[in-house]
């Protein structure tokens, strides 16, 4: 069984008097891009055109999807088919595998890109939802990961290693999210955009109800965790009980511990703040994936971010940057 979750909850405040002199509040739901439920709220004194975010959400879907091709865009199916030749790709594309190349060397390989066929193999076992790889089978999955074999210039890319598959799971919906919300700021004071893990409030609410109050899912029983009160701000959570299946008593989720090749145990969830969607995503994972003495200092050292964990025993810890955006 596969199990997929919500791990926001936006919570919502009634307001009486005035209603009329402010702008209105207006949502559209999207289920075809990044695999996961997408919600777009605005405040707006006229119903909104959404054609135009929702030509672009669907672009930059494609440009990041791996498993199938899309004509016309060159972007991560395009380049994992390259054979190794160089590929000038979508700017979106070289951008955040740049992105992803700083954040390697700077914070370790412990979120990995190139290891799309570990990634892949694990996938099919949790589509059939039962049994688990071999050690031989991700042994072979992994021979071909070394991130380093991706090299950028001037907008083309190639894979000194043509059979190594990136993926980009650990940062797209990010990046995607502070795309669209660079493109929304265009035309909107207010709005929620969230995209299933990853959550970015700007603005106010509009409705004059202050901040956005947004609850973290409690891992396990669904319940609300704790509050954040968010402007101009970004978060995402990883967590260990969301994309999983069962296997003899054993839980097997998506986030793999570059080490063992096999799902990461150290914490039950992690949630990243920071004004950098892009960041607070990748920074969800790498944390997830990392033993915990690590991942709490890792985060403490990183002023760009706050970051929420709940630990195996149910106990809660946040960074110092976390503590002012929770409610208490």
């Amino acid at each position: 069984m596969i199990r997929r979750v919500a791990l926001f909850l936006v919570l919502a405040i009634l307001l009486t008097g005035c209603a009329g002199q402010r702008p209105s509040r207006y949502s559209r739901m999207y289920y075809d891009a990044f695999d996961t439920v997408i919600q777009l709220t605005v405040y707006a004194q006229a119903e909104p055109d959404f054609s135009a975010f929702e030509e672009e959400l669907s672009r930059l879907d494609a440009v990041f999807d791996r498993y199938a091709e899309h004509p016309g865009i060159c972007g991560l199916w395009a380049l994992n088919a390259s054979g190794g030749d160089w590929l000038e790709i979508e700017p979106e594309l070289y951008e955040l595998l740049t992105l992803c190349k700083q954040w390697w060397e700077k914070y370790g390989d412990r979120v990995n890109p190139g290891m799309g066929e570990v990634i892949s193999l694990w996938a099919e076992y949790r589509e059939a939802g039962e049994g688990v790889p071999s050690d031989r089978e991700l042994s072979q999955a992994a021979e071909h990961s070394d991130f380093s074999s991706l090299e950028l210039s001037e907008g083309r890319a190639r894979l000194t290693d043509p059979e190594m598959t990136l993926d980009l799971g650990a940062s797209a919906k990010g990046y995607a999210a502070g795309v669209l919300q660079e493109m929304l700021l265009e035309e909107y004071d207010s709005f929620l955009l969230d995209m299933g893990g990853n959550i970015t409030a700007c603005g106010e609410k509009a409705d004059g109800s202050g901040l956005w109050q947004v609850g973290v899912r409690a891992p396990e029983t669904g319940g609300i965790l704790l509050t954040m009160r968010m402007e101009d701000l970004s978060a995402s959570t990883s967590a260990g009980d969301q994309r999983y299946y069962e296997w003899n008593g054993v839980r097997y989720h998506h986030l793999l511990d570059p080490e063992t090749l096999y799902p990461a145990n150290f914490v039950r969830q992690v949630t990243v703040l920071s004004e950098n969607a892009a960041l607070a995503d990748y920074f969800s994972t790498l944390l997830f994936v990392t033993p915990v003495e690590r991942a709490l200092a890792l985060a403490e050292s990183v002023p760009e971010i706050g970051a929420i964990f709940v630990l195996n025993d149910g106990s809660v810890q946040m960074t110092g940057n976390a503590e002012k955006w929770v409610e208490e």
